[in-house]
């Protein structure tokens, strides 16, 4: 597989059927690597052209256009080959980040760097590629304008991927002025999905940036602090404490995310020490430090939970999950899925017991004032020296109750329009405590607290404080985890979802469940054919509002009729 630079003198080449090309004998001059010839070059699919040992570059056709691009997303290192190609965008078949192949840029997340673009030309009958293998490189970050005017600025309260992406998108996008992060967190922006991944995870295991970018980018970031008030007349903002205000803004960004939910009210022995939430890197060191051969509880069923009792099941003595559900995820994939991923779950992790249909009554306590114990509403008592509550969470913004900006009905999550700004002019808010429009709703509304659509949320807002107008309706949620080895990846917006459809073979871990409300698909979940799953999200993005039908590319991967499922479901 290859190509090589120089004459025009190739001995043999011929595609293989994976689309490489093998071949070569070329003398190295200008670096210019054959790809074929156009005739073999098909639209909308790769070609990969070896380069060195190992670095690749992968060209595509688009109509009369070609275009190369770097083989690996920047994202977790997916090999693009395996991903998607359509209308002139690659999709990671991974996570499904998104990138302009024509450019390299990216469109859609996770990650914040582009792939590399090279040149491409056309001699006669023939395809090449330009390439320095010297100056070869896996990601490219877009070239961000520093800043020149201190009458203006963006204060950004928040340090997720949405705040962060706010402020690289302002200064990739030309933003001159001030840019002012304010975060309650000790650290710097890091990628807190990695906590439950990775067992005693380090800081600069999981940041986002160096502390240099910050400091080259002029992106000024305020540590462990705590915005007790916003004053959206006068345009203020005060600490926590503090009488007087301590930033005033031109343009605000509201990017809080959530607190993990505890018990309200409050159950016996709640304050007891060693139970947690995970939340921070501080709350994973800990966790990680007591969970050592001892006996774990986690309470919930869901994301959090399920990935981190596989990250402790090799070193816990035992680990109990407390779910009021029947099944792991099921108010997210419905009982067929969490079956088939608890089955599976349960078969690789002996030590792990699921107790279904279950809530804590209280803690129960030693002479140390530490968790001894949790007991269970059928009267079940547990032994445990660690607690890790994951019921879900509740939006950061009780500093907005007396603020004047407009917070949805009971929710207590900012309502936004479909340019994420708030009810006052150049107040904006995103990631997960809004409610925002998106198509695929069941209202045409929704809450969602996801990385992807967090990071999305944060380069949207920026060009809306640049005013370019760029709304938030097309936006496809995607989002993903691993049970045990299966790669279960999930796209759109499934909430009160009425029907569902099942594909593929579930004994093989080969399969998918497509979620349908008032006959119109909304959401699809994959497990074992993450190609599949960035598709079907190329696929919505593309047609949000039309698909009424099965996708074809469900069809063409899956040859039996799916069995269904109509159900209401809240």
């Amino acid at each position: 597989m290859g190509g090589t630079c120089g004459k025009e003198n190739l001995a043999t080449h011929t595609v293989a059927d994976t689309g490489a090309l093998t071949n070569l004998k070329l003398e190295k001059e200008d670096c210019s690597y054959l790809v074929g010839e156009i005739s073999n070059i098909k639209d909308d699919k790769f070609t990969e052209v070896k380069i060195t040992e190992t670095k690749s570059v992968l060209v595509a056709r688009h109509g009369k256009e070609f275009y190369a691009v770097g083989d690996r997303c920047p994202h977790a290192g997916a090999q693009l080959i395996n991903g998607v190609v359509s209308n002139g965008k690659i999709r990671c078949p991974w996570h499904a980040a998104c990138f302009d192949l024509k450019t390299g840029d990216l469109e859609d997340f996770p990650g914040f760097d582009c792939i590399p673009s090279y040149k491409v030309k056309v001699v006669k009958s023939n395809v090449y590629v330009q390439v320095n293998p010297k100056e070869m490189v896996d990601r490219v970050q877009k070239p961000l304008k520093k800043m020149c005017q201190r009458d203006q600025k963006v204060v950004i309260i928040g340090s997720g991927p949405c705040g962060y992406s706010c402020a690289q998108t302002l200064r990739e996008e030309g933003y001159p002025g001030r840019i002012v992060m304010v975060t309650k967190d000790k650290y710097l922006p890091y990628d807190r999905t990695k906590l439950t991944k990775k067992l005693g995870c380090a800081f600069d295991d999981i940041k986002i940036r160096s502390e240099t970018f910050y400091q080259d980018n002029d992106i000024e970031v305020i540590l462990n602090t705590v915005v007790g008030r916003v004053d959206a007349e006068s345009r203020s903002i005060y600490f926590e404490g503090s009488s007087n205000p301590n930033l005033s803004y031109d343009s605000l960004f509201i990017a809080v995310g959530m607190t993990p939910r505890l018990y309200s009210p409050a159950i016996t022995g709640d304050h007891l020490r060693n139970i947690y939430t995970l939340h921070s890197l501080e709350q994973c060191m800990r966790i990680t430090e007591v969970a050592r051969d001892m006996e774990v509880v986690l309470i919930g069923s869901s994301f959090i939970s399920m990935e981190l009792a596989e990250l402790l099941s090799p070193f816990a003595a035992k680990i109990h999950i407390i779910s009021r559900s029947k099944v792991p995820y099921g108010l997210v994939f419905g009982n067929t899925i969490g079956e088939v991923l608890l089955s599976h779950f349960s078969n690789k992790l002996p030590n792990v017991t699921f107790h279904s249909g279950t809530e804590v009554k209280n803690f129960v306590g030693n002479n140390l004032r530490e968790v001894s114990g949790v007991l269970i509403t059928n009267n079940v008592s547990l032994n445990c020296q660690l607690v890790v509550i994951a019921i879900g969470g509740t939006p950061n913004t009780q500093f907005l109750q007396d603020s004047g900006i407009q917070l949805y009905r009971n929710t207590n999550c900012v309502q936004v329009d479909q340019y994420l700004e708030t009810n006052y002019a150049g107040v904006f808010a995103g990631g997960d405590a809004i409610n925002f429009p998106i198509r695929l709703g069941p209202n045409e509304r929704g809450t969602v607290a996801h990385w992807q659509l967090a990071s999305q949320h944060g380069r949207v807002a920026a060009l809306n404080i640049l005013r370019r107008r760029v709304n938030i309706l097309n936006v496809v949620p995607f989002f993903w985890t691993n049970v045990c080895g299966l790669q279960v990846r999930y796209t759109g917006y499934g909430e009160g979802y009425d029907e569902t459809l099942l594909y593929g073979n579930i004994d093989k871990f080969s399969f998918c469940t497509v979620y349908r409300r008032n006959q119109r698909l909304v959401a699809v979940c994959c497990v074992g054919c993450d190609k599949l799953a960035a598709e079907l999200a190329m696929l919505f993005q593309a047609n949000m509002d039309l698909i009424v039908d099965v996708p074809e590319p469900i069809i063409k991967r899956f040859s039996h009729p799916p069995t269904s499922e109509k159900f209401i479901h809240g």
